[in-house]
């Protein structure tokens, strides 16, 4: 139907990171033409199930010529594939792509949104959150989830060397 289970072995394959037909990159790291030539290449490969994802994580990181490439794929996608772009600053995703695609602007999460996702997150690694740290890192995060878990890694990080 569309909906994701969370439990079958697609779903958990998906939050563990390593489904074979979704892949993930960092836009900061996966930037130059040439990446964008690999991924498009595999992108044409027929996917295990009915669809391949693709999600660029902090695209606008990505170059002029790694833009270009992806025009292309973009322009030209095969059926199966589903390219996710995604950015905190839109306004640096050039015109020849953004007007290609279709936004899904988020909305800024609450802060008990967030102070739940943090206590999750907390009781996942097994520590104990502490109070005042998990207020800190909401009023640090302004509504920005990722900004939430930066901050709690930078936090842990440093509760584990004694400070």
């Amino acid at each position: 139907d569309g909906e994701p289970c969370g439990e079958c072995q697609s779903c958990e394959a998906i939050k563990k990171g390593s489904h074979w037909d979704v892949l993930e990159v960092d836009g900061a790291r996966f930037r130059g033409i040439e990446d964008v030539k690999e991924l498009a290449y595999k992108a044409y490969l027929s996917p295990m199930g009915n669809r391949k994802v693709y999600i660029i994580d902090e695209c606008h990181m990505l170059t002029e010529p790694a833009w270009n490439g992806l025009l292309k794929l973009l322009e030209e996608p095969p059926p199966h594939l589903v390219i996710m772009l995604c950015t905190t600053h839109f306004e640096k995703i050039p015109d020849t792509i953004s007007s290609r695609c279709q936004l899904y602007p988020f909305t800024k999460l609450t802060p008990d949104r967030i102070k739940q996702k943090l206590e999750l997150i907390c009781q996942s690694i097994g520590i104990a959150p502490d109070s005042r740290h998990i207020q800190f890192i909401i009023e640090k995060a302004g509504g920005n989830m990722r900004s939430a878990e930066n901050t709690l890694e930078q936090v842990c990080q440093i509760k584990d060397r004694g400070g």
